[in-house]
């Protein structure tokens, strides 16, 4: 669990992209040729997504087999299923986070 964790800590850029970006919020078409802009959207874009890659590899198949040893032939939508009812995940929302977001 430590080394997918250490593994998305490198995705922690993604907060510097984001207040960057928040200079040019909201962004419109004029910032679309601004060299800066687009740079920061690239980066926030491919961090969100080894984030999704990170916790759909490697997290949540280990907090699965910590609920149920025999995972090796589960489909991930099984997996997710399974966090579900542990209580873990709530109608596609982790449990920990507010109703409200």
């Amino acid at each position: 669990m430590k080394s997918a964790v250490s593994e998305q800590e490198k995705n922690i850029p993604i907060c510097h992209a984001l207040e960057k970006l928040k200079l040019y919020l909201p962004v419109g078409w004029e910032h679309w040729d601004d060299k800066d802009v687009v740079e920061y959207i690239d980066q926030i874009v491919f961090r969100f997504m080894k984030i999704q890659e990170g916790i759909g590899r490697r997290s949540i198949p280990l907090i699965v087999e910590t609920i149920d040893a025999e995972t090796s032939e589960m489909t991930f939508i099984d997996k997710l299923n399974k966090q579900e009812k542990s209580g873990l995940m709530d109608s596609g929302r982790m449990a920990y986070l507010p109703k409200n977001t």
